[in-house]
């Protein structure tokens, strides 16, 4: 799953992501989060765990991506 925001505000996209991690359908249900492809991801863009495009880095519109993979249970 890929949580998308075009959005750099913590509360619409960290906050959401660790809300969603800490309820009854995230991590107790196998759900964590897997690092951006380096072969997709700018290296710069990335902190490990999010994309992050920003328009003085990148010359693009704000923008937030978390790709969530959920373990077989």
């Amino acid at each position: 799953m890929v949580y998308v925001t075009c959005s750099l505000l913590p509360e619409e996209n960290e906050h959401q992501i660790e809300d969603f991690l800490q309820c009854e359908e995230g991590e107790a249900n196998g759900w964590r989060i897997d690092a951006p492809a380096d072969f997709v991801v700018p290296f710069e863009a990335s902190d490990g765990k999010y994309l992050r495009l920003t328009p003085a880095n990148h010359n693009t519109d704000g923008f937030f991506a978390c790709v969530m993979i959920k373990d077989k249970v």
